[in-house]
């Protein structure tokens, strides 16, 4: 569901075969072309035609590295191919902005080639966990870290107890290079962290006071650290966080990673108080959009206790959406 890709196996010879290209180089401004059938059963076997219009999309999916494309796609477009020039799948057709025009998404092919292999070796998708948060560099920043461009994924915190921590990883650090490979932003590592193998050690250099510094550090697990992550507000919500379905995603409108559902619910707690039930939805913490549990956790530690907090939340049974005021613990 994280990547809102599914494994079929084939047991009929097709007709052709589309290559896969999973040695991707691909740029803003590179030409495409979808296929699928919109609004099917209407218009069965579209092709359209259209540019890559952005790359490292982190809100989508909260993957990284997901294509931005101007091709028109509609529903029905999902999971027909993105070709390129050659012919060959870059991508899976997989979403648009319903209030936007020519804004689609597609799932690069690499990383539908490590689902499919992750699922065939161990009936699951593991994600890689390095336990930062990260940002894209801004001017200020540039200037005040003395960094030479705005290139790199900057640390802007590093989790207790994270692997990040273990490897010596500190606030301000800029990486630059991740298993050999350059890094231009946020997104870039988020990507490649997500795809290496829990367990593996990474090799990471980062800018730190002007200077280079190499460091090792031992990948761990997303799944296992975001349960731990979400228990830890049980203190002070009263309740347990879990990340939506994918089917609460389409039941609600929402984008695959937006907010957190409540796993369960102390009845004496704030949250119950006003109102929340097990499986309501919190999309917002004082009109700060929740981008997964992670996303929400750091949100709500920044809240000083016992400070009122302003949540926009969908109530699981109607599906209608407001805003509640609670006192955080």
């Amino acid at each position: 569901p994280l990547f809102d890709l599914a494994l079929l196996k084939v047991e009929i010879e097709p007709e052709y075969v589309f290559k896969l290209s999973v040695d991707l180089d691909i740029s803003p401004g590179n030409k495409i072309f979808a296929i699928g059938s919109p609004l099917d059963p209407i218009l069965e076997t579209t092709v359209t035609a259209g540019i890559i219009s952005a790359v490292g999309r982190r809100k989508f999916l909260q993957l990284g590295d997901i294509y931005q494309i101007d091709a028109p796609i509609n529903p029905g477009n999902s999971g027909g191919p993105l070709l390129n020039l050659n012919g060959e799948v870059v991508g899976i057709n997989t979403a648009i902005v319903a209030q936007g025009q020519g804004i689609g998404f597609a799932i690069p092919s690499n990383m539908a080639v490590h689902v499919a292999n992750a699922l065939i070796a161990n009936g699951k998708v593991t994600r890689g966990w390095l336990g930062v948060s990260i940002s894209n560099p801004t001017p200020e920043q540039v200037k005040s870290l003395k960094l030479d461009n705005n290139k790199g994924a900057l640390i802007t915190d590093v989790s207790k107890d994270s692997p990040a921590q273990a490897g010596g990883l500190k606030r301000d650090d800029l990486v630059v290079q991740y298993q050999g490979q350059q890094i231009d932003n946020a997104a870039a590592l988020q990507s490649r962290v997500g795809s290496t193998p829990v367990g593996e050690e990474a090799s990471l250099t980062v800018l730190r006071d002007g200077k280079q510094v190499d460091l090792t550090v031992k990948i761990g697990n997303l799944e296992d650290a975001v349960r731990k992550i979400a228990a830890s507000l049980k203190d002070r919500l009263g309740a347990v966080v879990r990340p939506l379905t994918a089917e609460e995603t389409q039941q609600f409108g929402l984008e695959p990673g937006q907010g957190v559902a409540l796993g369960a619910l102390d009845a004496g707690s704030m949250l119950a108080k006003a109102g929340f039930e097990k499986d309501d939805v919190i999309l917002d913490v004082n009109n700060v959009p929740v981008e997964g549990v992670e996303g929400f956790v750091a949100l709500v530690k920044a809240l000083p206790p016992h400070q009122q907090a302003l949540l926009k939340a969908v109530d699981h049974r109607t599906g209608q959406s407001g805003f509640v005021q609670v006192t955080i613990g």
